[in-house]
């Protein structure tokens, strides 16, 4: 996971307890595959957040970088007394440029993935 670039970088600032976020179903921009998610955390208390449903947390006044962990939704479970006071930036390759190297449509991409999964990057697009 670390040798895949990253094309996709997002930054929100000011984000609070229920704050959603899916690099897939946005609606503001083309779909992404998230891989990496720092998050700053100025709430005056150990904030919890979820990625992909899994449980992390980044203690008051830290910043906490997860790497390599290929995600969907992040999702911001509890903060502290400081409203507004959570920064996150969200890293992560587009499908676009999954497609590029892959060869492999949006079809064959989520349908078809045992093709995707059992092939190396370089050979895909010679198996074809």
């Amino acid at each position: 996971m670390a040798e895949v670039p990253r094309d996709v970088i997002i930054s929100q600032t000011s984000k609070d307890t229920d704050y959603k976020f899916s690099s897939v179903y946005s609606g503001e921009r083309d779909a992404f595959l998230g891989l990496d998610v720092t998050v700053s955390n100025e709430s005056g208390s150990t904030s919890y957040f979820f990625i992909d449903g899994r449980q992390y947390w980044v203690l008051d006044a830290s910043i906490r970088t997860l790497t390599n962990i290929p995600y969907d939704t992040f999702h911001i479970g509890t903060t502290g007394a400081t409203a507004n006071a959570i920064d996150l930036t969200f890293m992560g390759i587009s499908l676009g440029l999954i497609r590029q190297y892959t060869s492999l449509s949006n079809y064959e991409m989520l349908y078809e993935n045992t093709i995707f999964m059992s092939k190396p990057l370089a050979r895909r697009g010679q198996t074809r």
